[in-house]
């Protein structure tokens, strides 16, 4: 990391420019369409805000610029299977169950122990990481992007040997909705990861309906590879602040809250 960040201080930094991003996207894929278009300003802010405030070491910057750039192909990927399978449109997500509560109050727990149940179905890492073409029931379990998603988690361990202690981390275990949300990205997954307080304040004035009309096309298109007839069980702490946006887009949904004295 050392060596890295030493030779990539002295070259020029690389962009994270929002509009030559979705160039770059395009072009690796040979796709065009991004669907509602209503996640461009928040694609904006946050490149500004990584920029200017968030103060990123060389390599820091190189993963951010992957990982920004990964998640703008497989929205257009997963734009593109939906156009190309209209089966997908017609999946009905029915009574989803959602955890939510302030961080470090027992969601993750709760979470997982729930996921045990066979009738539920839940994101996992490795699908919402790389959900094009969406999971088959056959390979839920032997899919080739499993090995994949959990090498990047082995890495992350490596450069962040503590943070397992706080949160498990796998390929196969639930992923919660922050990683969603991020394909629009309007979340809070990028507030917990870098101080940049612009973004910050420009995320929490915002409506997240269609934050949240783009999660439910993401479970869509997973549920139309494997779990139509199963219960979606998701989870995140920011739910919270956003129920009436969650509640105009599931309206049966149910909402888990969790509560832990502070002290």
């Amino acid at each position: 990391m050392r060596l890295l960040n030493a030779v990539g201080h002295r070259l020029p930094p690389l962009s994270l420019d929002c509009h030559r991003l979705l160039a770059l996207a395009r072009r690796h894929t040979g796709l065009e369409d991004f669907g509602d278009a209503s996640f461009l300003p928040a694609l904006e802010r946050l490149c500004n805000a990584l920029q200017q405030e968030a103060r990123l070491s060389a390599l820091g910057r190189m993963i951010d610029r992957r990982s920004l750039l990964d998640r703008l192909s497989y929205r257009l990927r997963l734009i593109d299977y939906r156009k190309q399978h209209p089966e997908v449109a017609e999946q009905t997500i029915s009574r989803p169950l959602f955890i939510a509560g302030m961080p470090r109050t027992g969601t993750t727990i709760l979470y997982e122990l729930l996921a045990q149940d066979p009738q539920h179905r839940f994101p996992r890492s490795w699908e919402v990481e790389r959900p094009v073409p969406p999971p088959s029931s056959d390979s839920l379990h032997s899919d080739p992007r499993i090995a994949e998603v959990q090498r990047q988690f082995n890495q992350v361990n490596r450069l962040i040997p503590d943070f397992k202690s706080i949160h498990e981390t796998g390929a196969e275990l639930p992923q919660e909705c922050v990683s969603i949300l991020a394909y629009h990205f309007m979340s809070e997954l990028w507030n917990v990861s870098y101080d940049i307080p612009s973004y910050r304040n420009w995320l929490a004035r915002q409506d997240f309906l269609p934050a949240y009309q783009w999660h439910r096309q993401f479970l869509q298109h997973l549920q139309s590879g494997c779990g139509e007839g199963q219960r979606w069980l998701l989870k995140t702490p920011p739910h919270i602040a956003c129920l009436d946006a969650l509640l105009a887009v599931y309206p049966d949904a149910y909402v888990v809250q969790t509560h832990r004295d502070p002290m």
